[in-house]
């Protein structure tokens, strides 16, 4: 019933795909598929250091072009300052 052909959406709202052979799998086997179109599109795979960022913020929408390769401690930053930018002028 809940077969979907290797896809599932976890908890955190991103695409997993089946993948048992893939070195950076999870213990579920899949990975998530923004990774796999990046690592397709670099003809590499991302090691733990590196996260893709979804520039429209949609975490289903795996386009290339709404993807972007930064370092984790650059991904990091960027939803740090963006939280600050929305957290402005408000009590906390």
């Amino acid at each position: 019933g809940n077969y979907r052909g290797g896809r599932r959406i976890n908890s955190q709202g991103y695409i997993e795909i089946f993948s048992p052979n893939h070195p950076n799998r999870s213990c579920r086997n899949t990975v998530r598929e923004h990774r796999l179109i990046m690592e397709k599109s670099l003809g590499r795979y991302l090691d733990s250091s590196e996260d893709i960022h979804h520039l429209n913020g949609n975490k289903q929408d795996n386009r290339l072009e709404n993807l972007k390769l930064m370092s984790s401690k650059e991904h990091d930053q960027f939803h740090y300052h963006q939280r600050q930018k929305n957290n402005k002028g408000q009590l906390i």
